[in-house]
């Protein structure tokens, strides 16, 4: 028997409602990045992109995911999930979810790219599955922490 995924729009109530069961590794990388908790960081993220999702796994919410414009002349896409630990227990089936929002974003954009937490192990592990790459770490963010520039191109 296998998980029901559905995938909804994300909206600013459930932000609110998945900020506090947010990913430690999650939580320690918007920090790390922006300066943000985990209900700013979703929120702005949310208001921020050009699409973004939520996804449950029999009805528990798992992760609000989503994508906006680097700038609207760039074609470059910014990608970005945050999530709870609830998304850990289904990889397979949320990586072929997965597979088709990278395809599906890479028919609007040329390429995808973010910084991610190096140690942020478990994210760096998904997107490699994916078929971005992972570039040397390099100092980032308001916490200057070592982050991981990764991207994939259309075409790849």
């Amino acid at each position: 028997m296998g998980v029901d995924l559905t995938i909804e729009a994300a909206t600013m109530a459930l932000a609110m409602d998945m900020a506090p069961f947010m990913r430690e590794e999650d939580v320690a990388e918007v920090r790390a990045s922006a300066g943000f908790d985990p209900q700013e960081a979703l929120e702005a993220s949310v208001r921020w992109s050009a699409q973004s999702y939520a996804a449950r796994f029999d009805g528990e919410l798992a992760a609000i995911f989503g994508i906006g414009p680097a700038s609207f002349l760039s074609g470059v896409g910014i990608p970005w999930l945050l999530c709870t630990p609830t998304l850990l227990r289904h990889p397979h089936t949320f990586h072929r979810a997965s597979q088709a929002f990278v395809a599906a974003w890479l028919d609007e954009y040329t390429s995808l790219e973010q910084m991610v937490d190096l140690r942020n192990r478990v994210s760096l592990r998904w997107l490699k599955h994916l078929g971005f790459t992972i570039e040397a770490p390099q100092s980032w963010g308001v916490e200057r922490r070592l982050f991981c520039p990764v991207h994939i191109e259309r075409g790849n």
